[in-house]
């Protein structure tokens, strides 16, 4: 019944939610649920509070990454693209770079790019951040699928179906 179906995506929506939580800092998943929630500002407000309190430790880059995702989803590009980038920079200046917050960084630049119109880069900073993500020990193959599908719509969005 419809009832069941509903029930059945509402366990799997929480199961997969649980799972991201433990793969996330809890400062960092109170954010992003007002992010998912549609509290834009509010995530963003959020996030950069949190970046005055730890201004230059090594999870500067992830803060950068979130205020970008919250200002992409509010339709700031601009600003967002200029957050995902520093936060791209912090994360290849570092001794010791995170492949999988490179990866994510790149992806949020190709994301913003795709929200643009501007497909070709979109398709450029897709495949960084697929390159990246293969190269993630014990990588997450839900980050390669979802990059992979994204760079499916930019092809469609472009009218290349046969890629």
């Amino acid at each position: 019944t419809a009832t069941d179906k509903g029930a059945e995506i509402a366990k799997e929506y929480i199961e997969h939610q649980r799972k991201e939580l433990s793969k996330t800092d809890v400062s960092d998943a109170f954010g992003s649920f007002l992010s998912d929630m549609g509290e834009y500002t509010k995530s963003e407000k959020y996030f950069k509070n949190l970046l005055q309190i730890h201004p230059n430790d090594e999870h500067t880059a992830i803060l950068y990454s979130n205020i970008g995702r919250a200002l992409g989803q509010k339709g700031d590009y601009t600003e967002a693209l200029r957050r995902y980038t520093y936060a791209h920079d912090i994360e290849m200046n570092v001794s010791r770079p995170r492949l999988k917050h490179i990866a994510g960084s790149l992806l949020g630049i190709a994301t913003i790019h795709n929200w643009t119109g501007k497909n070709d880069l979109a398709l450029e900073f897709y495949n960084k951040a697929l390159d990246t993500y293969k190269k993630v020990p014990k990588v997450d193959q839900q980050d390669i699928a979802y990059t992979i599908n994204n760079i499916g719509i930019v092809y469609y969005d472009k009218g290349d179906y046969d890629q």
